[in-house]
């Protein structure tokens, strides 16, 4: 495996949730790599540092705008249901005047009928 296939189970080694397998696959390649060994010590720093800082809540302004921009988007999501509803209605008009016309075409034609067992182009051509 490279390094980028490795990339993908940082976060997960360096939380400890790699199950046991992952986790001895990826200590073999730590051994060998040291570009991926000091990820390793970056990620774990970062963690570290992050589980220090205090919790930071919002001020009361946010949640206000994180309100309106839900609410502007449940609108948009209402409208968009209706273009879609609007799309799919005209596809099966579409669908229902193509089979028609091709029922009405089809019922207009008329059987050709060739010698038994030949087929109509065959009995033409030896006419």
């Amino acid at each position: 495996m490279s390094c980028k296939d490795y990339e993908i189970a940082l976060g997960d080694y360096v939380d400890g949730t790699l199950d046991e397998r992952g986790r001895v696959e990826f200590e073999a390649h730590l051994a060998s790599c040291e570009r991926c060994r000091s990820l390793v010590v970056d990620f774990g720093t970062m963690r570290e540092a992050t589980r220090a800082l205090e919790p930071a809540l919002p001020s009361p302004q946010v949640w206000t705008r994180i309100s309106a921009a839900f609410e502007a988007e449940r609108g948009s999501t209402v409208r968009s249901g209706w273009a879609l509803a609007w799309q799919r209605l005209a596809a099966s008009a579409v669908a229902i005047v193509l089979i028609a016309s091709l029922a009405w075409i089809g019922s207009g034609l008329s059987r050709i009928d060739g010698p038994s067992g030949r087929l109509a182009s065959t009995a033409v051509s030896q006419s």
